[in-house]
């Protein structure tokens, strides 16, 4: 099995992934509501906008799938994973930050 803690992380971390898509869905859901309409962006804002959703679906479905997944002995599979969602961290932070500059 998983550490106890390399678990509790990957529940977090699937938390927080969880919540910035939450967010993002309240935000439309919100601007729908009051202006009947979704916020105005083009160009590169949606581009970023799409590459921070992609990021943060590939990011549940990895921290799903190790959560769900047979560890290996020696740790390659979760170094790997790590690595990955540490990527997909900092390529949604900088969609976000296109996302806002170009918005």
């Amino acid at each position: 099995m998983h550490p106890a803690g390399s678990r509790g992380l990957l529940w977090l971390a699937l938390s927080g992934w969880a919540l910035q898509l939450a967010s993002g869905a309240v935000f439309g859901a919100v601007s729908w509501h009051f202006y009947g309409q979704f916020p105005d962006i083009h160009g590169i804002a949606i581009a970023a906008l799409v590459l921070k959703v992609l990021c943060a679906l590939v990011a549940l479905v990895l921290i799903a799938l190790s959560l769900y997944a047979r560890p290996l002995h020696d740790g390659r599979r979760s170094t790997v994973t790590w690595r990955l969602l540490a990527t997909l961290g900092g390529t949604a932070l900088t969609g976000a930050a296109f996302l806002r500059w170009f918005s």
